[in-house]
């Protein structure tokens, strides 16, 4: 079971995203922007880090540059349906709208790779 941070401002991609983790086994909390995504995340961290690209305040670049400032070893998927920069630190892309099995392949890959780095 990892600890999995969901960022996104839209509901609709939060709530069915977090059950499907939780179906999974994982320990999701969620984060309705940047802002409040990078506090939970210096409060308490996670394993992984699902992070919206196009987000009011606070965008996902910028969420991922403090993200690897905070913690360089965390797994972090970018979700968009928008083009993402070509320079970016995510460890994945995930296009929306993403399906559950394309979802858990790409979440249970970054784990296992974290796992092998410990």
């Amino acid at each position: 079971m990892a600890r999995i941070l969901i960022i996104d401002d839209d509901p609709m991609v939060r709530l069915p995203t977090r059950l499907i983790l939780q179906k999974a086994g994982h320990d999701v909390t969620e984060a309705m922007d940047g802002e409040e995504g990078l506090q939970f995340f210096k409060e308490s961290s996670a394993d992984l880090v699902l992070v919206d690209y196009k987000m009011p305040g606070i965008d996902g670049h910028e969420v991922v540059r403090e993200l690897r400032n905070l913690s360089p070893k965390t797994k972090i998927i970018f979700a968009t349906g928008w083009d993402t920069p070509e320079e970016h630190s995510a460890d994945r892309v995930l296009a929306k709208p993403f399906g559950q099995s394309g979802l858990l392949a790409i979440v249970e890959e970054l784990l296992q790779e974290g796992n092998e780095q410990t």
